[in-house]
């Protein structure tokens, strides 16, 4: 019984430690020639971690950490010399064409068609989920539920550098004002170029989500009345179809 105790303490520690310890994400975004933006996501200090970055003209790179273990995610290749030989295309046959458009045009004359009265039932039980999600309680509950994800997972850091000058100068004071409105403390760093059309400067982004407070979010989802109600009607037609 001690064992079995001990056990459960220390499985619990461990889903308490994934949900209310951090991932981090950052996007690294280079406006110059050539274009360059990296994504990272990381978690309990690259215990897991994924890298996708792209430069412009070139193919995305893909690096993948698990269990600090580097593995880069390559796609795998033949070597030049036990590539497949492919044989040369069959040349298609006339007679099978005329043989499956004869058969074809055949089925099109002769088969009955379906009532319009079949095909409405048979939409309505396609489509039996349309009115629970298209009224205006679950899309309310939906809509809240990514507000909170939104605020949860909102930018924690935002650093511009560098200079940005777009072709025309009213454009630039444009976003110049745009960014001092919204976001001064990141455009402090940033120089604007009212004469001439320039992009060299970076962007950096970065946070952070707790798993144990997007599991909250879903679970309060979940439960809300709108979604037990869709959940409730699935059990049922589940059910109707089961019995025919």
């Amino acid at each position: 019984m001690l064992i079995l105790i001990s056990l459960l303490a220390f499985i619990a520690m461990l889903c308490s430690l994934f949900l209310f310890l951090p991932f981090t994400y950052s996007l690294n975004l280079d406006i110059r020639s050539p274009f360059h933006v990296q994504a990272v996501l990381s978690f309990l200090n690259h215990g897991l971690y994924y890298e996708w970055d792209y430069t412009f003209g070139q193919k995305p790179r893909k690096i993948c950490y698990t269990g600090w273990h580097e593995k880069m995610a390559v796609r795998q290749e033949q070597p030049p010399g036990n590539a497949p030989v492919q044989s040369a295309p069959e040349p298609e046959s006339l007679e099978d064409d005329d043989t499956l458009s004869e058969e074809m045009l055949r089925k099109a004359l002769h088969d009955p068609q379906v009532p319009e009265s079949e095909d409405s039932s048979a939409a309505s039980d396609t489509f039996w989920w349309k009115d629970y999600v298209l009224s205006e309680e679950f899309l309310s509950s939906c809509l809240s539920f990514f507000l909170r994800l939104l605020h949860h997972s909102r930018i924690r850091t935002l650093q511009t550098t560098g200079t940005l000058g777009l072709p025309q100068p009213h454009q630039t004071g444009m976003v110049a004002g745009f960014l001092y409105m919204l976001l001064p403390e990141a455009a402090q760093d940033l120089q604007f170029d009212f004469l001439e059309e320039v992009y060299d400067c970076h962007i950096r982004i970065a946070g952070r989500i707790y798993p144990g407070v997007i599991a909250l979010y879903a679970l309060s989802f979940i439960v809300s009345r709108p979604v037990r109600r869709l959940l409730w009607a699935a059990r049922q037609h589940r059910k109707e179809l089961a019995h025919g």
